[in-house]
């Protein structure tokens, strides 16, 4: 739920910005499908500084879970 409340934020905040809300969507896009398929390197990459350390302890915590929990 998180991660889709960061994409709703991000989506207006940058939608306000005029033109580069195509740009805004296709980067939250990317984000949330490299975020669900666990590639969370490349879902960090498109975040912002403190979204990035979410993302990568998330990261770290799923990890850490027997293979039957992921």
């Amino acid at each position: 739920m998180t991660v889709a409340a960061v994409v709703a934020g991000v989506l207006s905040v940058q939608g306000c910005r005029g033109g580069r809300t195509g740009e805004a969507v296709n980067m939250a896009g990317r984000f949330v499908n490299a975020y669900f398929a666990a590639d969370y390197d490349e879902a960090a990459s498109l975040c912002g500084e403190e979204l990035k350390a979410k993302v990568l302890e998330s990261a770290r915590q799923i990890g850490s879970l027997p293979d039957s929990l992921r």
